[in-house]
């Protein structure tokens, strides 16, 4: 195990993924209840979505690790690809396409397969972000894939940073959304706990004895013409979800030594009502 509060050098993906410690994905958990972050805990809480999917490629690139990424052949559309009665086909599930498909994902174990369409989807997003001289300025002083280990609190957390420039004094991670417009980013992040997590970060750095001048969001949108916005989340901003981490952080550590992680919904709850749907506010006639 690696010696706490420090910059770990070199760290994998998968090595970082493999330690055994707290970080801010599975923390945010537990501003739903005690049980939700003890399933985050266990992994029983993965997600997997295609925008995720489409994020982690984009990710790869802004790294500089484009070389892992491998686009995978539609086997489907092949002139070998037959049926069973002898009679081309364009189906995936034929024995040679599926035949093909796991030789062509044996051969090449340890890199990012990925569908054209998505790397392609990728590649103008990461070629957008290049064009953005406010975003590339800053991605290109950094240091990318920052893996950090530190306590907090009493509690051993972990963190991966998208970037760290020293230089500017800032981190900032990468976003895809379906908008960049600032306002809407920001209600989306919230709804996503995107201030959480950034306070989880800024705890970190500062556990570690880097004190930032702000964080940034490099949100560029996956879909249209792939617009790219950064936003800038200081550390005046950052620090007042900063309360909300130590909560947390608490509540792991009551829950664990009670072994007791409650659910949200322990009594009976009132029908809720919006104000807008009462009568007095005219909007009940509209």
């Amino acid at each position: 195990m690696p010696k706490f509060n420090r910059i770990l050098r070199k760290r994998t993906f998968e090595n970082y993924s493999n330690l055994p410690y707290l970080n801010a994905s599975k923390a945010v958990e537990g501003l739903k209840s005690a049980a939700h972050l003890k399933a985050a805990l266990a992994g029983e809480k993965v997600y997997n979505s295609k925008s995720m999917e489409l994020g982690k490629v984009l990710h790869a690139m802004v790294e500089g690790e484009k070389k892992t990424i491998i686009v995978e052949p539609d086997f489907s559309q092949a002139d070998e690809n037959i049926d069973s009665k002898g009679n081309r086909s364009f189906s995936k599930l034929t024995k040679w396409a599926k035949t093909e498909t796991a030789r062509f994902k044996a051969d090449n174990a340890g890199k990012w397969i990925v569908s054209a369409d998505d790397y392609f989807v990728a590649e103008s997003m990461f070629s957008k972000i290049k064009k953005n001289k406010i975003a590339w300025n800053l991605i290109k002083g950094s240091k990318k894939e920052v893996s950090i280990v530190a306590e907090i609190k009493g509690v051993k957390c972990k963190g991966r940073l998208d970037g760290l420039n020293i230089e500017k004094n800032v981190f900032w991670d990468v976003k895809t959304a379906r908008s960049a417009e600032t306002k809407e980013f920001g209600r989306q992040g919230c709804k996503l706990n995107y201030p959480f997590k950034m306070a989880f970060y800024n705890l970190i750095l500062k556990a570690i004895g880097i004190n930032v001048d702000a964080a940034f969001f490099i949100v560029v949108e996956n879909c249209g013409i792939y617009e790219t916005n950064v936003i800038e989340f200081s550390t005046i901003e950052i620090e007042q979800f900063e309360t909300q981490v130590f909560e947390i952080l608490e509540m792991f550590k009551r829950c664990k030594k009670s072994k007791l992680w409650p659910e949200r919904y322990n009594d009976f709850e009132p029908f809720f009502i919006p104000d807008y749907f009462f009568p007095e506010s005219g909007a009940f006639y509209e």
